[in-house]
């Protein structure tokens, strides 16, 4: 073998394995610190997140914890509304007795 075709060769295999080695060095993607569960279980946590999240929606709209307490957040209000005492209404006779009262109706 010459050595103009080894040398071709070598740095084809030089360039083949830095790319190789370039790629497991890319860092982790970020894991959130909490999962939606604890958000709900901590409403103060979730409220101070919450407010961190969207006072700089350009940086961390992707961040994993925003995107943990934004449903979290979201579960929340939609959980309140199933809290709510049913919503009671008159009755016939308590509507007819509050006509009775106020002639005008």
């Amino acid at each position: 073998m010459d050595t103009r075709r080894l040398r071709s060769i070598v740095l084809v295999l030089a360039a083949a394995l830095t790319a190789a080695g370039g790629c497991s060095q890319q860092a982790a993607p970020p894991r959130a610190k909490y999962t939606v569960d604890e958000y709900l279980a901590k409403p103060d946590l979730m409220e101070a997140k919450v407010r961190e999240c969207a006072n700089n929606p350009g940086e961390l709209r992707d961040d994993p914890d925003c995107v943990n307490v934004k449903a979290a957040a979201q579960q929340y209000s939609v959980g309140s509304r199933k809290r709510m005492e049913p919503l009671k209404f008159p009755s016939r006779e308590e509507m007819n007795a509050s006509t009775k009262r106020d002639p005008s109706k």
